[in-house]
């Protein structure tokens, strides 16, 4: 029984892990996203010019919301996990 609940407590840390990298990756990932979808038609243009430039002359705002809501979202989130970990009282 001990065997058998030292593997199960493993694979559910390992679970664990790998969640928390999808978490991450997605809180990541995804403010850029919204932003893109919500800026695309006003930044982009494509057409193909002369100078063979496709990016907008305002691709510059993506970056100026994309960068701080990544990180803002970033900081909400570990945040959290410290206020959860902390009530839990566990400290990663």
């Amino acid at each position: 029984v001990a065997r058998d609940s030292k593997v199960i407590a493993l694979a559910s840390s390992r679970y664990s892990s790998a969640m928390k990298t999808v978490a991450i990756l997605t809180i990541a990932f995804l403010p850029g996203t919204f932003v893109a979808v919500r800026t695309t038609t006003s930044i982009s243009s494509f057409e193909i010019r002369v100078d063979g430039e496709i990016i907008g002359p305002h691709f510059w705002v993506y970056w100026v919301f994309a960068i701080p809501l990544t990180g803002l979202v970033l900081g909400i989130w570990e945040v959290w996990i410290r206020l959860i970990l902390r009530k839990h009282g566990k400290e990663d």
